[in-house]
Parts: structure tokens; C-alpha cells; sequence
């Protein structure tokens, strides 16, 4: 693919990135009875983010001729010189989501695996804390949301279900995402992220009755 559409999905991840922190801090300032309402209105909000930013941008900022086959736009439209007018191919929706499925598949597991935050606290802050017990804490892992993880893998199926008609390799890379996804997860579940609170059945719940049968209905 293009550097164009490269170029863009790696725009979409670092945004996605980003949306989490403006999600926690409005969530914060709400008042919730519960933890389990807490990830619940933190899960409403990462999902619309992550559907807008991740699948339905495309849609808007591609034209619909570009949808399938790449059209050719002139180079130098302007040209009077006399000589043949130079054309190029810009990438089409199909090349876009291809970028995007390979950047996420690969960028978003990396940047768990490798855990910044981790990585600071334990070898950065620790060494600096100013007692025992403030070095320690830097060693209880790095906190998650149940709110976020869910999102994440709301996010491929809908991403997946949107542009499968047009796209059926989106049923392949969405499985291998998945699974890539199930993964990672397990792995820093189990060696690097700290222990999440009891929760309810708010955040599940709420994902199987609106979200994923929304995923559904767009495929229909």
C-alpha cells in the first residue's frame, strides 16, 4: 500500500492512543454509585471514540469512487507546456483498511507489550523514590480498565463487520487480530498488570445487549 494510506492508519492508532486519556478524566468528574458504573460509562464513551475515529472517518474523508479501485488524479493539471499530463494513484478505501488492519494488528499489541508507563515507573521513578514503600508501589504494575480491553475488541469487530461486504479479507485479519489480542492481553493479565477491582456485569452486559448487536446490524 501507499504511503498515504500507511500515513493515516498510523494517525488513527496514535489518536486512539490519545482518546482514552480525555475518556478517564471526563469520567472522573462524573458521580458513579459503583465501580461497575464507572467502567460502564468509560466503556460508552471509548466505543463511540474508537467507531468514529477507527472506522467511520474513512468513510467520510474518501470519496465514493475510491471505495474499490484507486482513481488517478493529475500531477500537474496546469501544465501548458504541450507534453503529456502525468498522472497518479492515490489509495483506495479498500488499501486504507488493509494499512489499518496491519498497523493494529501489530502497533497496538506492541505498545502493550512494551508498556511505557511500566517501564518508566520501574526504572525511572523507583530508583528516585524517596523510601521503601514508594518504590514498591512503583512495582504493583500498571493499572487497566476492563472498560478499555473490551472496547478494543468492540472496536475490530465493528471495524471488521463495517467493511466486509466490500472487503471480505476483513473476516481474516479481524480473526488474526483477535487472537493477537487474546494473547497479549493474557500475558500482561498475568505478568505485568496490576490486579483490577470487583466489578459487576455492567461493562459485559451493556456490550452484548447494544454493541455488538449494533457490529451485527451493520453487516446487515
Amino acid at each position: 500500500f501507499e504511503g498515504w494510506a500507511s500515513g493515516l492508519a498510523f494517525s488513527v492508532m496514535f489518536f486512539n492512543a490519545l482518546v482514552p486519556q480525555f475518556c478517564y478524566f471526563i469520567s472522573q468528574i462524573e458521580a458513579h454509585p459503583s465501580e461497575g458504573s464507572y467502567q460502564a460509562s468509560l466503556y460508552i464513551k471509548l466505543t463511540m471514540a474508537y467507531w468514529v475515529n477507527s472506522a467511520l472517518v474513512y468513510l467520510v474523508i474518501t470519496d465514493f469512487t475510491s471505495f474499490v479501485a484507486a482513481p488517478f488524479v493529475p500531477v500537474n493539471p496546469n501544465c501548458n507546456n504541450g507534453g503529456e499530463e502525468e498522472f497518479a494513484a492515490t489509495d483506495s478505501l479498500l488499501e486504507q483498511i488493509y494499512a489499518l488492519f496491519l498497523w493494529d494488528m501489530f502497533f497496538t499489541p506492541l505498545l502493550s507489550v512494551v508498556d511505557p508507563a511500566g517501564l518508566i515507573a520501574r526504572h525511572f521513578t523507583a530508583p528516585r523514590a524517596q523510601s521503601q514503600e514508594d518504590m514498591n508501589s512503583n512495582f504493583n504494575g500498571t493499572e487497566y480498565t476492563l472498560a478499555e480491553r473490551n472496547t478494543n475488541m468492540t472496536r475490530i469487530f465493528f471495524l471488521c463487520f463495517l467493511y466486509a461486504p466490500i472487503y471480505p479479507a476483513c473476516y481474516f485479519f479481524c480473526a488474526l487480530s483477535l487472537f493477537i489480542t487474546y494473547a497479549v492481553d493474557k500475558f500482561m493479565l498475568l505478568r505485568r498488570w496490576a490486579p483490577c477491582p470487583r466489578l459487576g456485569h455492567q461493562v459485559s452486559r451493556f456490550g452484548r445487549e447494544f454493541f455488538y448487536k449494533s457490529a451485527v446490524v451493520v453487516l446487515a
